[in-house]
């Protein structure tokens, strides 16, 4: 049997963008699902937050619905947004990565139209925003920081504030290609015009740090975890090793003995009746040491607590 080696680049399955690969992701994206639930209840106090937002910036009467719930890599996102959007990337401790809003260009407009004196219908739609534009949008993103961190009030206090102000499609330095985001759309509805969208987008990873979003009821549900790749998982972290040191004697010298030290001297050691013995540098037991089939050995005596 031979092998043949190439000098083909490969990249790891796990940073491959899953493109044309269903919404339902396996593996990771069902990592990532454990928050949908306390998500979901965000995006419904979200709604309040979002209608007094705009109403302040004259759009009255705005009705907000929160739309079901996405997990994808942002590669997969960004090539299926296929809409002009700006977005407002916050910065929102503890969530490392942040959070993006995605505002359509069609409602910055609108939005614009209004704070110069306008009925939020004018005809002309760009993005390509004047000086003074700019910084009704600068104002509107930093007022929009409220809308954000208010639902989650209850879980975790959010220290945020701008990070970027990406406008034409520039998506990059948001998330990596490969990161997983949670994807959470609202149907923006006036009395009057078509209905819009604006869309959070949440780094996975970072939802981590809000344990008070993870729903154990729904984790737990035999229903909601893949047995194949549960077992997979565990037979591969089963397969892990584990570094196991032990260290007999520590014997001290002076420098004075240490500077005259030769080749055949000899160093007296007493061995100590236990011995520790640490895992990746934690205590983990003590024991005895002996012999098994002619080899030195240890016998665990005890195991530490908490191990």
């Amino acid at each position: 049997m031979s092998a043949l080696v190439t000098d083909v680049e490969v990249t790891p399955a796990s940073l491959i963008p899953e493109k044309g690969l269903p919404k339902g992701l396996p593996g990771l994206g069902r990592i990532g699902q454990r928050y949908s639930p306390g998500l979901q209840r965000v995006a419904k106090r979200s709604v309040a937050s979002l209608v007094a937002k705009f109403a302040e910036f004259g759009m009255e009467g705005l009705e907000v619905t929160p739309q079901d719930a996405d997990i994808t890599s942002f590669a997969n996102w960004c090539d299926q947004e296929t809409g002009n959007s700006v977005l407002l990337h916050y910065r929102a401790a503890p969530i490392v990565g942040g959070i993006v809003a995605v505002i359509p260009v069609d409602l910055v407009n609108q939005l614009v139209d209004i704070h110069f004196g306008g009925t939020g219908e004018a005809d002309h739609r760009s993005d390509n925003f004047s000086p003074a534009e700019r910084l009704f949008l600068n104002r509107f993103a930093e007022d929009f920081i409220p809308a954000l961190t208010a639902p989650w009030s209850n879980l975790v206090k959010l220290e945020s504030g701008i990070n970027k102000i990406s406008m034409e499609g520039n998506h990059a330095g948001l998330f990596k290609p490969h990161e997983l985001v949670t994807v959470q759309p609202y149907k923006l509805q006036a009395s009057t015009g078509d209905a819009m969208q604006i869309t959070l987008l949440y780094p996975v990873s970072g939802l981590r740090a809000v344990p008070a979003l993870t729903d154990a009821d729904g984790i737990s549900s035999s229903a909601a975890i893949d047995p194949v790749w549960y077992d997979s998982l565990n037979e591969a972290v089963m397969q892990v090793g584990m570094p196991l040191r032990t260290v007999f004697a520590r014997p001290e010298i002076s420098l004075e003995q240490l500077m005259s030290l030769k080749s055949g001297d000899v160093l007296p050691i007493f061995m100590p009746n236990r011995i520790p013995l640490s895992i990746s540098g934690r205590l983990f037991a003590h024991g005895t040491v002996g012999e098994s089939n002619n080899r030195v050995a240890v016998q665990i005596e005890e195991i530490e607590k908490g191990n």
